[in-house]
């Protein structure tokens, strides 16, 4: 069996492109709502579509409460984790722009 090997180079060069500690806090808390409206809604039609196969469709008021505690839990994951890797990169950048 063969395989390819290849030698890459890393280039101190910074890029053109924004990174994500440079995006507008705006930017990013758009990022983090539709990070967990987006599943809170998806779950919430699986659970009404299950509830009704099975012959007990639940309330409204259910399948809002249920799609608000999703939504709640992704935004208290959500948030720490996606503003953590923006801070990180954020230091990682200016520690190469010291060099």
């Amino acid at each position: 069996m063969r395989t390819a090997t290849t030698a890459a180079v890393v280039s101190r060069a910074t890029g053109i492109s924004r990174s994500h500690a440079q995006r507008p806090l705006a930017m990013r808390l758009v990022g983090i709502a539709i990070a967990a409206l987006l599943p809170a809604v998806f779950w919430s039609a699986v659970i009404e579509v299950v509830s009704r196969a099975l012959g007990t469709p639940l309330s409204p008021l259910a399948i809002t409460t249920i799609g608000a505690a999703i939504a709640l839990f992704l935004f208290a994951v959500c948030t720490p984790l996606m503003l953590r890797t923006s801070d990180a990169d954020h230091k990682l950048n200016i520690r190469r722009s010291s060099r």
